[in-house]
């Protein structure tokens, strides 16, 4: 939705339309009437200092019959002296200024004893207000010149002065913002001259110029004269008010009156002044739906007697109108402008120039800017959004476009604060929750808007005790801490104190394993959120203990045979958390037949031949653990296969043998013989040999024991029978009956063969 503004200046002419960057009556500068200074080189603006037309001396005696190049101003009357500053004051006219072909210059000039001919002032250099100095004369055998030193800023009042020290003249500006001078220009320039003498003229090279003046001079311009009017005030030299002048107003064309009064002095170009409406420069239309037609009153006041006047535009945006009501005629008068305009205009400044002439060419002009703005708007927001209960929040109302002054209502505020109605609202809220606080801007020509912003007032953040995954671990166990604030504005940050060693961060969970034993150490966390608002958490109670550690296992015995006792015993030398938890673990299993594998000593009674290995593992409360193993043989038990003698008769005498096969056992293995005859003496063998000396019935034991002292026993039956009465030796005697044998039989086989034979 659009809406119109309007803002008026002072005459600008057609030329104006060029220099000022203007197409089609829009503006394409910025929308403020007013601009600089700037920094504005003429280089910059295609003008040759050198080249342009620069302020001469003005002769006292009358120029040649006016041909576009006048004069008009004061001049110093009073008593010749020396001074050594010399100030006026001068307010730069309320308009843009016009472009070419208008060129001229408003100058506070004077003489130095070196003769260089001293000016500053300001200048309509081809469109642009300028700041303007010179030390031009050939008296003085050099000059500098400059026509726009800096861009001046148009309806401001300007201080110019030149100061003269040691031969060198130094040009000031200083301009007036609020009641108080600020500086925006010197430059020091070296003529020679000891001081300025101030006189009504000043001869050079035989001539008489004018000496010190105020004064306007004309190179060119669109009409007859400049369209407005010039004020010079508060002339001083050394300070002290110049009051003397005279005029010389009579060397310009008709139209100009210059009136000196006091230290002051006026150049009135303008036969009659043109101006707009009751708002002066700030008439605004009304910033609502853009009404057909736009209004604004015109008014002439007659300063000569020159009459009827009649009013027309120069300028306009393409597409607009502009029409004058009736009642135009003699001044004063006020008319009604009406303005219509294009719906599609887009956003920003628009010129409409209003030209009031009385045919004769004298004319005044006055420039209508038609701001082109979008409806009244209203932007609200809360800085910072979201805060803790106790923090102060500003809310803002930014009015854009509308028609000042503005006036604020704003609404839903929370607890703790009061509507100022102004466009700021500062307070610290007393209550938590989520807030839409709105707030209505009404501007000077009663359009309204209104505006909506959030905000959340948040508790002050909470934290309880950290949790823990445990509350004691071994060393090198893992844990996570971890905490959980509540309420406050989020965005928290962690600062955690008394974690074990080997344990740090910074976030809501830290994860770690613990590199040293200690005891009930406090762990608490110190939460920060978003507002900068901040609480600790009650501590956490936390233990690290020491692994707890195994010695070396102890069995009561190296080794065993089946069936025989062993007891292995385990000893605890960490302490670990306590609680602990002891297991004997033994493999192969279940060979060793054991009782008590949950406690530190394992009685066992081995069933199996077999190698074993026997673990014992220790595991405190922490669930940390330490174990230890031994490997341990169990050997089958020894047992006597056979034990048999070599006769179970024999007589003294002859040759006795036992025969022994034993398996399992322990090595190595030792044999006992028990109840042996007679002539036979035990050993420590498996084989025994004897022959025995006496005869009998006897009972033989053999006791076979192995390493581990395991013991077999068996026993045998032996006869010994006397030896015979023969003095032969036994074997003797059964061989002689052998060969008794053997001849008997002979002779009964000789018998009988001769009995078969035929008779």
């Amino acid at each position: 939705m659009l809406a119109i503004g309007l803002a008026l200046a002072l005459a600008v002419p057609m030329g104006v339309l060029g220099s000022a960057g203007r197409q089609g009556g829009r503006l394409a500068s910025s929308s403020s009437p007013r601009a600089g200074p700037l920094l504005v080189p003429a280089s910059a603006r295609g003008i040759d200092p050198a080249g342009a037309p620069h302020p001469f001396a003005i002769p006292a005696a009358a120029p040649p019959p006016y041909a576009g190049h006048y004069y008009a101003g004061t001049v110093y009357g009073g008593a010749v002296r020396n001074v050594s500053s010399l100030d006026v004051a001068v307010t730069i006219p309320d308009d843009f200024p016009q472009g070419p072909p208008d060129f001229y210059y408003v100058l506070l000039s004077a003489w130095d004893t070196a003769g260089s001919y001293d000016q500053i002032g300001f200048t309509d250099d081809f469109g642009i207000w300028g700041l303007a100095y010179s030390t031009t004369t050939e008296c003085a055998g050099s000059y500098i010149y400059n026509p726009g030193a800096i861009q001046l800023t148009r309806e401001a009042t300007y201080r110019f002065g030149m100061s003269i020290s040691g031969g060198v003249v130094t040009f000031t500006a200083d301009e007036n913002e609020s009641g108080s001078w600020t500086s925006v220009f010197t430059l020091a320039q070296t003529t020679g001259g000891a001081t300025f003498e101030i006189a009504k003229t000043f001869s050079c090279n035989g001539t008489a110029y004018y000496d010190l003046t105020d004064y306007e001079e004309v190179y060119a311009t669109t009409g007859p004269v400049p369209p407005y009017d010039l004020f010079f005030t508060n002339n001083t030299a050394d300070a002290a008010p110049v009051t003397a002048w005279s005029t010389f107003e009579d060397l310009s064309p008709s139209g100009v009156a210059v009136y000196p009064s006091s230290a002051n002095t006026t150049i009135a170009n303008e036969p009659f002044v043109v101006s707009f409406g009751a708002y002066g420069d700030t008439l605004r239309g009304h910033e609502t739906a853009p009404p057909t037609v736009l209004h604004t009153n015109v008014t002439v006041t007659d300063l000569s007697p020159d009459s009827p006047i009649s009013l027309s535009t120069y300028v306009s945006p393409a597409g607009w109108t502009v029409t004058f009501a009736p009642g135009q005629g003699s001044p004063p008068f006020t008319t009604l402008v009406n303005i219509s305009f294009l719906s599609t205009t887009p956003l920003g400044p628009e010129l409409i120039g209003v030209n009031a002439t009385d045919g004769s060419g004298t004319y005044a002009r006055l420039a209508l800017v038609v701001n082109v703005v979008s409806a009244l708007l209203l932007q609200v927001s809360a800085l910072p959004s979201s805060i803790d209960l106790g923090q102060n929040v500003t809310f803002l109302a930014a009015a854009s476009h509308g028609t000042p002054p503005y006036s604020y209502n704003w609404t839903d505020l929370p607890s703790g604060c009061t509507n100022s109605e102004t466009a700021t609202v500062r307070c610290a809220p007393s209550e938590s929750g989520n807030f839409s606080v709105s707030a209505r801007v009404t501007d000077g020509a009663g359009a309204a808007a209104g505006g909506i912003t959030g905000l959340t007032v948040n508790a002050d953040p909470q934290v309880g005790v950290p949790t823990a995954s445990a509350t004691s671990v071994d060393v090198g166990q893992p844990v996570t801490f971890h905490a959980a604030p509540t309420l406050g504005s989020g965005g928290f940050q962690f600062a955690w104190t008394g974690l074990p060693p080997g344990c740090s961060g910074s976030s809501a969970t830290v994860s770690c394993r613990p590199t040293e034993p200690i005891a009930n150490t406090s762990v608490v966390v110190r939460v920060t959120d978003a507002a900068g608002v901040n609480a600790s958490s009650p501590a956490l109670r936390f233990s690290v203990a020491a692994l707890p550690v195994v010695g070396t296992l102890s069995p009561s015995r190296a080794s065993v045979d089946e069936g025989q006792p062993i007891i292995f015993s385990a000893s605890i030398l960490g302490a670990g958390s306590g609680g602990d938890t002891l297991l004997w673990n033994v493999s192969p299993a279940p060979g060793l037949n054991c009782t008590g594998f949950l406690s530190s000593i394992l009685d066992c009674r081995p069933t199996s031949a077999s190698a074993y290995n026997v673990s014992f593992t220790v595991t405190d409360s922490n669930g940390g653990s330490s174990s230890s193993s031994i490997a341990f043989q169990v050997f089958p038990a020894v047992a006597i296969l056979s034990f048999v003698p070599s006769l179970a008769g024999v007589q003294v005498g002859n040759e006795l043998s036992f025969n022994v096969s034993v398996s399992g056992g322990s090595p190595p293995l030792s044999y006992r013989y028990d109840g042996l005859p007679a002539g036979c003496d035990a050993q420590n063998a498996s084989a025994l040999s004897c022959r025995p000396t006496e005869s009998g019935t006897f009972t033989v034991v053999l006791t076979v024991t192995d390493a581990n002292g395991f013991v077999a026993v068996s026993n045998v039956t032996v006869t010994v029978q006397p030896a015979p009465p023969s003095s032969l030796p036994l074997e003797e005697e059964v061989g002689l009956l052998a060969g008794v044998v053997a001849i008997v039989a002979a002779v009964g086989v000789a018998v009988a063969l001769i009995l078969r034979r035929p008779r």
